[in-house]
């Protein structure tokens, strides 16, 4: 008997302290009604890209992107903007117009362009509401503040949000791929995924596990529900693969 209340003891003390139990769950209901109203939300900005798209009612920078989309998709690498008077490439930079250029290419030309621009506003408030409905089954989590009232807040904080639709309207940015980006390379840092596999480190800097936002989106993996911890001192056996072969 008493051995086997020390191997009762001894298998609780082993259990990881950064997940609540079965009990502790915040109820899925707003979290689901979060994902529908982005799935509404989406409808919507692709619904206002195509009215907008087919009146021509676009704006400046549009043009911008989508003549250089355009010029890279048929081969010319280092495209020149007649509309700024001089090399698309100093135009900021703006390097990610490489990946997505090939959209350019796809009839109608330039509406998948807006249709991508409005996946990436979406999937802001996708990982937003998903990060903190994962934070809300930790003992981390502050015990007066509800857990259902949290992420109804996250989902109102994009859902409500007006710069959203106004960032999305009548023009093209950059700007939202590189914030999605980053709050992936963000929420995969503070998970662990980014941290190198050793098991002596508990916290590195982002630039000392050489993985970029780009493959920060590789490794994101969302949660639907059931806890998904990183136990202490463990380490990510993918970011380890990923930083290896780099």
């Amino acid at each position: 008997m008493l051995t086997d209340i020390q191997s009762i003891k001894a298998g609780s003390d082993a259990a990881p302290s950064s997940v609540r139990p079965a009990g502790g769950y915040p109820t899925p209901t707003p979290v689901l009604l979060a994902r529908v109203g982005l799935g509404l939300q989406l409808a919507w900005l692709i619904g206002f890209s195509v009215v907008e798209f087919l009146h021509d009612d676009l704006g400046y920078d549009f043009a911008i992107f989508f003549q250089a989309g355009w010029k890279i998709s048929h081969g010319q690498l280092d495209p020149y903007s007649s509309i700024k008077g001089f090399p698309y490439w100093q135009n900021h930079g703006e390097a990610m117009m490489w990946l997505l250029a090939p959209l350019t290419r796809i009839p109608p030309y330039g509406l998948w362009l807006l249709v991508a621009q409005d996946l990436a506003a979406v999937a802001l408030g996708w990982v937003l509401v998903d990060w903190v409905a994962h934070l809300a089954r930790t003992d981390r989590w502050i015990s007066a503040l509800p857990r259902g009232v949290a992420v109804s807040v996250a989902a109102l904080a994009i859902l409500a949000n007006p710069w959203v639709y106004l960032a999305d309207a009548w023009d093209f940015h950059l700007q939202v791929f590189a914030v999605l980006a980053l709050l992936l390379a963000a929420r995969n840092f503070v998970d662990g995924r980014l941290r190198p596999c050793t098991p002596t480190s508990a916290r590195t800097s982002p630039a000392a596990t050489g993985i970029s936002p780009v493959q920060a989106l590789i490794l994101y993996r969302p949660s639907f529900g059931g806890p998904s911890p990183t136990p202490p001192g463990s380490c990510s056996r993918s970011a380890a693969r990923i930083s290896s072969s780099s």
